[in-house]
């Protein structure tokens, strides 16, 4: 179990009903309390009856309230071994000065497969299928993001509008701004952010719900303030590694699993939407068709 079973357990409190979540929240804000607590004082902690935990633990994917506290105790001990650790400093995800390359291309590939895999496990079917139901709805998508984030951006403007959906992503910080003040009801805006928390899509957010737009957030954390204006939330996996360092940077593993939620969007849109799609399809193949040499 251990550290993926609690950033597991944290990523899926935002859809849990109110009883289970006040178990989670005081759980991860107890966690040295909680690795020793009893069903039954943790209950009367959360004002929940004790068939509640039970629930909450199972739901969690954990076997029993004991695998849960074991796994809290796993986690609080890595935390406190990485936070001690200042030899050899990470200069890229775990990637250090004494690896050789063979190391380096070990480690990034099994740091993209786990993006991957914790990707797939954070999935939330019914937000995926309300962000559908708002982008087959809406006349017109917007994406919101900065940085390194725009490579998911761009990618997903491609797709939609090849599916038919009118489309735009401002780089300019005050062309989203202005974009933002002049949407209404029938749009949607996608903001990406793998933080949830960069300043410039907050506020561009904050200002496409005050003109009535829908928003969707795609960010790993879901507490940060844009998930808690956006209608629905899709996560991607937190950062894996958590080192301390300041030389860090977001890696490519980050930028892969924004594309793939893109992709998952997309891909279940075109169903939804199959025969026009289609059309689409092959209306904006031909007048690309023209730009590829034969």
């Amino acid at each position: 179990m251990n550290q993926d079973a609690i950033t597991r357990m944290k990523n899926q409190i935002p859809y849990l009903n109110p009883a289970l979540r006040r178990i989670g929240e005081y759980i991860l804000d107890h966690k040295e309390q909680c690795k020793t607590i009893t069903i039954k004082d943790l209950a009367i902690a959360c004002e929940v009856a004790e068939s509640t935990v039970t629930r909450f633990v199972k739901e969690n994917g954990f076997k029993n309230f004991q695998e849960l506290k074991i796994s809290l105790t796993e986690f609080t001990t890595s935390q406190v071994h990485a936070d001690k650790q200042a030899v050899d400093v990470p200069i890229y995800e775990d990637i250090a000065q004494s690896d050789s390359t063979d190391d380096i291309i070990e480690k990034i590939f099994y740091k993209n497969i786990q993006k991957m895999t914790a990707c797939r496990e954070l999935l939330h079917i019914p937000s995926i299928n309300q962000a559908v139901d708002l982008l087959s709805g809406c006349a017109h998508i917007i994406f919101v993001c900065t940085g390194s984030s725009a490579v998911a951006a761009e990618e997903a403007v491609m797709r939609f509008t090849r599916a038919g959906k009118n489309c735009s992503f401002w780089r300019d910080y005050s062309l989203q701004l202005m974009s933002a003040a002049i949407l209404d009801e029938n749009d949607v805006v996608i903001g990406v952010s793998d933080s949830g928390k960069t300043k410039s899509v907050i506020e561009v957010m904050t200002i496409a719900r005050a003109s009535g737009a829908k928003l969707i957030a795609i960010t790993s954390d879901s507490s940060s303030p844009i998930a808690a204006i956006s209608d629905v939330v899709l996560l991607s996996p937190d950062r894996i590694s958590k080192s301390p360092s300041a030389l860090h940077w977001e890696s490519t593993s980050s930028k892969a699993a924004q594309i793939l939620i893109i992709d998952i969007l997309y891909a279940c849109f075109a169903v939804r939407n199959y025969e026009s799609t289609l059309t689409h399809l092959d209306h904006t193949y031909k007048a690309i068709r023209r730009t590829r040499k034969e």
